[in-house]
């Protein structure tokens, strides 16, 4: 019987380590198509509004060709469909949709009147959204160090905004807006995802429904019309090559945005922060180089001040977490305690 229960053991012991080595690879692999796809979707996303403008229309062009790609997707993936109740609807669905609506077309109106360089510094002040929502919210209370590490990110974006050659004030607000939303969503997610015991594929695809829906009739509004009653003097002789580039974004956003909900779905929130921090300056980097933007010493400065603040931050964040051995989403959380954003 001892050697039954060892070898039994063992069998379950090994199972894990497999399940533990599969689930490392599956997080690399979709890690590295999430960073490519990201990277991709920041640069092309800034040459079309460079070249066509009408940001409204690439937030519409997205939610679009995530709802339509999202049914082969989830058909082929055959995981189980499960519906949500009318809580989990009203209270978090719904409202994560408009706070998806709302950050995702800031975002855009962001990265339409900034560089996607300062667009990234701007992104760089998440971590300052996280740890006053998480004290708000949660009553967490962090090590000094984790505070003072956000001086930096501080200081290094004000740097940089004081001397950012193309400054817009609407897209840094709109930037900052959109960042302190998106914070927020990656908290509800996380929780949704948790307690409701929902795939991350299945969570995602009723957001971008909802968001869909809840957009359609604004951005008709405000983008639709004019294309109805102008089409040859927005597009002109180039509607071809516009269609080209929006069904590319299209893809790319598809790609980007799939493969970031199942990051997000197998690691922890603070894991995920430190993953998107990680490629922000490869991002920065490329696109300076890419479209050519003036960048002066000041502004490069405070770039760097900046994303060394953020690393530094998700470092101490990370190893605080470590110790405590405590995930970032308490196990509950109610959307009316969120006043804004």
């Amino acid at each position: 019987m001892i050697g039954l229960d060892r070898n039994t053991v063992n069998s379950v012991d090994d199972i894990q380590k497999k399940r533990k080595i599969k689930k490392i690879l599956l997080t690399v692999l979709l890690t590295a198509v999430w960073y490519s796809s990201a990277f991709i979707k920041a640069l092309l996303t800034k040459y079309i509004l460079n070249r066509f403008g009408y940001p409204l229309t690439l937030v519409m062009n997205k939610f679009l060709a995530i709802s339509i790609y999202l049914v082969p997707i989830l058909y082929l993936s055959k995981l189980k469909f499960n519906c949500f109740s009318k809580y989990y609807i009203f209270r978090f669905v719904l409202p994560i949709s408009v706070l998806l609506v709302i950050s995702t077309s800031l975002g855009y109106v962001a990265l339409w009147k900034v560089t996607v360089s300062y667009q990234q510094i701007i992104r760089a002040t998440q971590p300052i959204f996280t740890v006053v929502l998480i004290r708000i919210l949660f009553h967490t209370v962090y090590r000094v160090r984790v505070y003072l590490s956000l001086i930096p990110i501080v200081v290094g974006v004000s740097i940089a905004t004081f001397n950012e050659s193309s400054f817009n004030l609407v897209g840094m607000l709109c930037g900052v807006a959109a960042t302190s939303m998106i914070s927020i969503e990656n908290i509800l997610n996380k929780k949704v995802m948790k307690d409701a015991k929902v795939h991350s594929f299945q969570l995602q695809a009723y957001l971008i429904w909802f968001s869909t829906l809840l957009y359609l009739p604004f951005w008709f509004t405000i983008d639709g019309l004019q294309f109805i009653n102008n089409p040859e003097e927005i597009f002109g002789e180039n509607w071809l090559e516009i269609l080209g580039l929006l069904m590319a974004d299209g893809l790319v956003n598809v790609f980007q945005s799939v493969t970031a909900f199942n990051v997000l779905y197998l690691i922890t929130p603070t894991s995920y922060a430190v993953l998107s921090i990680s490629k922000r300056p490869f991002v920065v980097v490329f696109s300076i180089i890419l479209f050519q933007n003036l960048v002066t010493v000041w502004n490069g400065v405070g770039i760097f001040v900046a994303l060394v603040g953020g690393a530094v931050y998700t470092y101490f964040r990370f190893t605080e977490e470590k110790v405590k051995k405590v995930d970032d989403t308490p196990t509950i959380i109610h959307i009316s305690n969120i006043s804004t954003e």
